[in-house]
């Protein structure tokens, strides 16, 4: 019999709808919680190209929601993306299966092709900020996924012709701040979720004009409310338009970013723009594309986003930081005088 037969006899996929699952290319964004039961759902439906994307290792604190991993995993240290490609293996040793070690705003800055979906299975809004970015620059959809505790929420997104993350979000930036917050959840949430989530991936790979663009649905697994909210896309929100380049901040807040040795800040939008003139300058390697640059400074990696955004790697202390970071935007508010 058919593999995917029970799936097929359903009148919203059938042969043409399961030949469109086939073809798609999914990138899963975070394989921990959500990635675990999403990534196990396309695949099982038949997804045969995907690419999972996490930099973490399996911990024993993992095991209590994150089903594609063993103690032996954890034990071993194995990287999630090695642990879930080899369980998913097992599952469908046909689909072709791409896993990658490294954070988001790693993998954008690699020569990869783009994929056709993204699922974002991340617990963290600095990387939800990036895939919004990417999805808006590539004109892609991708599906947002969060949880915390009994509830989490679930949205389809177009950035370019439907509301968009920061839309949905407007409160995105305080959101990113919290990142570090260690929040707790339920295991039977996140199937939930997980289940939502990949539901929605279905019907915009397979009936995309059945998909509601505006609706962000809210579960709660402790209550068992199920709530819909509709969505505007916002007039001003700041990631549908461009930034223009302002006064730098007398300031820069510095902070950490979680589970890496990574530092971030917030600098003048348009310091993207002038980042090849700066580096040129300064004779540092440059690597760039639209949605991501990247220069070595001192033996110090820096990524640098169009929306101001900026990482800092190899740092030990944010106070050793700020000798460069002034000198950058410095630099970049002279070319753009010049």
């Amino acid at each position: 019999m058919e593999r995917y037969d029970r799936q097929i006899r359903v009148k919203k996929i059938g042969p043409c709808g399961q030949e469109k699952i086939a073809q798609v290319h999914v990138l899963i964004v975070g394989c921990g919680a959500l990635g675990s039961y999403t990534a196990e759902q396309l695949l099982r439906m038949g997804i045969k190209k995907m690419t999972l994307l996490d930099f973490d290792y399996v911990e024993l604190s993992n095991l209590q929601r994150q089903t594609l991993f063993t103690e032996a995993d954890a034990t071993n240290n194995v990287a999630k993306v090695e642990a879930a490609k080899k369980a998913l293996s097992k599952i469908d040793s046909s689909a072709k299966i791409f896993a990658y070690k490294e954070s988001f705003s790693d993998y954008i800055l690699q020569e990869e092709s783009c994929p056709d979906l993204i699922l974002d299975c991340s617990d963290n809004y600095q990387v939800r900020e990036e895939i919004n970015n990417y999805c808006h620059y590539y004109k892609i959809p991708f599906v947002f996924a969060a949880l915390a505790a009994t509830s989490g929420q679930v949205m389809a997104i177009n950035p370019v012709d439907a509301p968009c993350l920061g839309c949905a979000l407007p409160q995105l930036d305080a959101l990113i701040q919290k990142d570090c917050d260690l929040l707790g959840v339920i295991t039977p949430l996140v199937p939930m979720i997980s289940s939502y989530q990949v539901s929605l991936a279905l019907k915009i790979i397979t009936n995309p004009k059945e998909v509601i663009w505006d609706e962000m649905l809210y579960i709660d697994a402790w209550s068992y409310q199920l709530q819909n909210f509709k969505v505007k896309k916002q007039a001003h929100c700041k990631y549908c338009q461009k930034t223009e380049l302002k006064n730098a901040p007398q300031n820069f807040m510095i902070k950490k970013m979680c589970g890496q040795n990574v530092f971030s800040t917030q600098i003048p939008a348009a310091t993207f723009v002038l980042i090849d003139h700066f580096c040129q300058k300064q004779q540092l390697p440059l690597k760039k594309n639209p949605l991501a640059a990247r220069f070595t400074w001192d033996d110090y990696e820096f990524t640098l986003f169009p929306n101001g955004r900026l990482h800092f790697y190899g740092f030990t202390t944010s106070k050793s930081i700020q000798p460069y970071l002034d000198n950058l935007v410095k630099g970049a508010l002279i070319a753009h005088e010049s």
